[in-house]
């Protein structure tokens, strides 16, 4: 057995596509999987199934499974299935084994429709640090289905690097409103707030990003840091206006956060990808604390 980590959210066009959705998820549960998956219809829809379904989207609250293999297996089909007649979503799953690093699998949306193609062209530009033609395709996105908070989190994104602050705060509150548990506009926010010197704001926005997220995940880690270089920034310039306590909240709270990472990176070993902050990050972020911390 293993223990399981889900997640995610789907957003449907309309009713009837919410509905053909739910029919070949109800399918596949009975006659392909016989209601071995992490999530049987009527813990989705109710134990009314023949009901019609009028809501546009399907929330997956982050929870924790005990599932075979097999059990996680039908229960990604099944996910993909849904998937297949959604405008916009992304589901994941992490599998934790004793003694082994987790397995992520990721599922998004994907066909032929103008939507999903923008949104492909937008994130393969944002990781290309093509930040015009992914605003540009982010927006097409968005233009095609309004209701997708993945590509307003994505362009908001895109327009902090060209540094349109004001779009950016734009689009990253509007994702978060949309999808207030999805972690990357609170992190977005916070990068926005930091650049403001809000700093209160800032790390408000860091904790809400973190309990969005796990510490299987790079952009826990990545929150992780960004909080404790706004508290390192802010002792730096506003040393002398802390309360001893907040100096001393600050110090336990980086020193939490620096010795965590340090401790995932030594988990990680080979297997770090590049998503996670890179040690030479680590590093450079414990040279500063040290030098705050002889302030003292």
């Amino acid at each position: 057995m293993n223990r399981v980590i889900f997640f995610g959210r789907i957003h449907f066009k309309n009713v009837r596509s919410a509905n053909l959705a739910k029919e070949a998820f109800v399918r596949y549960g009975e006659t392909i999987a016989k209601g071995d998956m992490m999530y049987r219809p009527e813990a989705l829809y109710g134990e009314e199934l023949e009901e019609p379904v009028e809501a546009l989207f399907l929330e997956f609250p982050r929870a924790s499974h005990e599932a075979s293999d097999k059990t996680v297996n039908h229960s990604i089909q099944s996910m993909e299935t849904l998937l297949q007649f959604a405008m916009a979503g992304r589901i994941d799953c992490f599998v934790i084994t004793a003694g082994e690093l987790p397995e992520q699998i990721t599922r998004l949306v994907e066909n032929d429709k103008t939507t999903s193609q923008h949104y492909s062209l937008a994130t393969e530009a944002l990781e290309a640090e093509d930040y015009a033609t992914a605003v540009a395709e982010f927006t097409e996105t968005i233009d095609s289905f309004k209701r997708h908070p993945w590509a307003l989190d994505g362009r908001g994104l895109a327009h902090f690097e060209l540094g349109n602050l004001a779009e950016a705060e734009r689009d990253f509150r509007s994702a978060r409103e949309m999808y207030p548990s999805y972690p990357s506009p609170h992190l977005g926010l916070a990068k926005i707030f930091a650049a403001k010197q809000e700093y209160s704001a800032a790390m408000d926005s860091c904790q809400m990003a973190m309990a969005g997220s796990i510490p299987h995940q790079p952009g826990y880690w990545i929150t992780a840091l960004f909080s404790a270089e706004v508290m390192i920034g802010r002792l730096e310039k506003e040393f002398n206006k802390l309360s001893n306590a907040e100096r001393d909240l600050y110090h336990k709270s980086i020193a939490s956060y620096l010795d965590r990472y340090s401790m995932k990176l030594k988990q990680l070993g080979k297997n770090r990808t590049k998503f996670y902050p890179t040690p030479d990050k680590l590093k450079g972020l414990q040279a500063r604390f040290e030098g705050v911390s002889e302030m003292a």
